[in-house]
């Protein structure tokens, strides 16, 4: 399973009762730069063979799209576009949110998909209020997100209709007793996606899926560092000093001339190609992670430089010293990022 810094991530999945009926319904949980996580849960209208191939590629579509682009409402955008490619009159529905572990805020967006339930840290259960889109592959966009910044130890809940779905009950009843059921001292060790889909008990005529993400403080194996930048020459020395010392208050004075070089590079593509740097940002979990945020919209790509050239040597550089580096669009533009391996201490075990 992906690293979730921040979130305790819980999956289950319930096949429909009748294997003709199965396919539709995936679920994805993403690792984003700077330790975001991303949680999608879909619904390809229909059941059997097609349904599952249309779903099997609107899922990989999804993956590599969310590693481009990390605003929920722009992948839906362009998983729409995807979808009409696919298969004539197969549309399905998706809900996509983004959680940052800097300020414990989830972005939302949602195609044609059932709402979310919020669960508070007093065990309060309410559905969040999320523009519900058009469904995928039809054709009526935008997508209109929403930011919610939660407390520590609340709980945000995604399902598919097939969960809820019941021959002899309205809609309207079976949400109402989803949300008495996640509200109803469900377990918090793992097991609670199982626990609600055996409670809500549909008639199980489709495929069923739960996924829960816990919010939870930050691990003593896992800080975040975030920084504004100003928007001139200023920014790579304040980005270099900050660099420094917050490396050395984390006793990893072994990384710091190969990131104060790192974050140059970056500060300066900001500045050169990105109208300039917002934030700096690092992470350490298992890895070193480098990222600055620029409001340009453009992503950069490694140069062919000559002998000659005075330039284009960055991302060269950062590529060869670096474990990965990449980069994706944000609400705002874009952010930059690059990873190091941490230092391997006597008796510790090295990254995976």
């Amino acid at each position: 399973s992906p690293i979730t810094p921040g979130l305790e991530v819980s999956s289950c999945y319930d096949p429909a009762a009748d294997p003709a009926a199965v396919g539709g319904d995936w679920f994805d949980v993403v690792a984003l730069p700077s330790g975001r996580t991303a949680l999608m849960v879909g619904d390809v209208m229909g059941r059997g063979l097609a349904a599952a191939a249309t779903m099997g590629r609107l899922r990989t579509v999804a993956r590599t799209l969310m590693a481009l682009d990390i605003a929920p409402e722009r992948l839906l955008a362009r998983l729409d576009l995807a979808a009409r490619d696919l298969e004539e009159d197969q549309v399905a529905t998706c809900l996509c949110a983004v959680y940052d572990p800097y300020g414990s805020t989830f972005r939302i967006a949602s195609a044609g998909h059932p709402p979310p339930l919020l669960t508070g840290p007093d065990g309060a259960v309410s559905f969040l209020e999320v523009p519900a889109g058009a469904p995928l592959g039809t054709g009526v966009i935008p997508y209109d997100p929403v930011e919610r910044q939660v407390p520590e130890r609340s709980r945000l809940t995604l399902y598919t209709d097939g969960l809820v779905r019941s021959r002899t009950a309205d809609l309207g009843t079976q949400l109402e007793r989803l949300r008495e059921t996640v509200g109803d001292g469900v377990p918090e060790d793992g097991t609670e996606c199982r626990a609600v889909a055996e409670r809500v008990g549909g008639d199980r005529s489709d495929d069923a899926i739960v996924l829960a993400a816990f919010a939870r403080p930050l691990g003593p194996d896992c800080d975040v560092y975030v920084r504004a930048l100003p928007p001139d020459g200023k920014a790579a020395g304040q980005a270099r000093t900050a660099v420094r010392e917050q490396l050395e208050r984390w006793g990893l004075e072994e990384l710091v001339d190969t990131t104060e070089l790192v974050v140059s590079e970056l500060v300066g593509n900001a500045l050169r190609y990105g109208n300039a740097p917002g934030e700096l940002r690092l992470l350490r979990h298992e890895r070193l992670s480098v990222e600055v945020s620029d409001s340009g919209p453009d992503l950069p790509q490694i140069q062919h430089a000559d002998v000659s050239d005075e330039s284009g040597r960055g991302l060269q550089l950062i590529n060869m010293m670096c474990r990965r580096w990449g980069s994706c669009r944000t609400p705002g533009g874009k952010v930059v990022w690059a990873e190091q391996d941490l230092p391997v201490r006597a008796g510790t075990p090295g990254p995976q």
